[in-house]
């Protein structure tokens, strides 16, 4: 967690990735969000409250920025396209996070993401774009 804190600028409740848990430097990192019932965005009347498939997107964004260099600045999801929505993810559910570079031009890292959950893809991302400011300090 620690080190997730160091490159991202996010701290809770808006940090949507618990743990890096492999990655290969300038190409790919996977990661998880363990969800709870605690969690901001879950509807505490619904009878069967679903993680937003937006913040699941977010939550890929989150972990497409951890490839980065800190030093660099700051990441910000610019765009994406080609995204479906498969299935739900749920409190007590285990959000495991996918993010890989397809090409990284200038200050842009552009990629392919998807989130799954026991192995079913809940999100599918086919090309995001991520834009890495300058660091201003």
């Amino acid at each position: 967690m620690n080190e997730i804190l160091e490159v991202l600028p996010y701290r809770p409740p808006f940090l949507l990735v618990d743990q890096i848990c492999e990655y290969q430097s300038g190409y790919w990192v996977k990661g998880y969000k363990n969800l709870s019932w605690s969690e901001w965005f879950f509807d505490q009347k619904s009878e069967k409250p679903a993680m937003p498939f937006m913040l699941v997107v977010e939550s890929i964004a989150q972990l497409s920025v951890c490839l980065d260099d800190p030093q660099n600045g700051l990441g910000f999801l610019a765009s994406f396209k080609g995204v479906r929505f498969e299935n739900h993810a749920y409190p007590g559910d285990r959000l495991d996070l996918f993010f890989e570079i397809i090409k990284k031009k200038r200050t842009f890292m552009i990629g392919y993401g998807e989130a799954r959950v026991e192995g079913k893809s809940i999100v599918q991302v086919e090309e995001m774009s991520i834009y890495l400011s300058a660091n201003a300090g």
